[in-house]
């Protein structure tokens, strides 16, 4: 498997990923927090979410909605813990799953630190993903990153 990004072992606790991105730490950081810009690289597969909410202030909530073709719903969704703007982005993080027969799975809140940090190559994003209780959701979290890290990777160069 090719996960360039991913930094920490995988599946284990904390989820560490990492790279350098030709942008500036604003352009990185307007790439985290803007509705329209998320719906282009976040998540693992081709496409976005189908829907993004941002609410960019400490206590304000996130919540992006992946809505698959059977019927089934994917919410991510935290509050964000603190911001400082350009250099530091927390939050918290939860995924609920909802089946088409009704049923509901919502894992327990874990928390996403995100350090950009400039360089003279760029910037350096560190993300730091923890406190993810079972290894399969360490293991998914750990995949989903890297691949957003790729298409995130592709837009900010591509727009640079």
């Amino acid at each position: 498997m090719n996960l360039p990004f991913l930094k920490s072992p995988y599946g284990e606790d904390p989820v560490i990923v990492e790279g350098v991105f030709n942008t500036t730490a604003s352009r990185l950081f307007r790439a985290w927090t803007t509705p329209d810009e998320i719906k282009a690289w976040f998540g693992a597969g081709e496409t976005g979410p189908s829907s993004a909410k941002i609410d960019l202030r400490k206590g304000g909530r996130w919540e992006f909605m992946y809505v698959e073709a059977d019927g089934q719903i994917d919410t991510l969704r935290g509050e964000y813990v603190e911001i400082k703007e350009n250099v530091l982005l927390i939050f918290t993080w939860e995924h609920e799953r909802s089946s088409p027969d009704g049923g509901t799975e919502t894992t327990p809140q874990s928390l996403v630190t995100l350090d950009f940090k400039e360089t003279e190559n760029g910037v350096r994003l560190r993300l730091l993903h923890e406190r993810i209780g079972k290894e399969s959701g360490r293991l998914g979290v750990g995949v989903g990153w890297n691949a957003s890290f790729k298409k995130l990777k592709v837009i900010i160069e591509r727009s640079t």
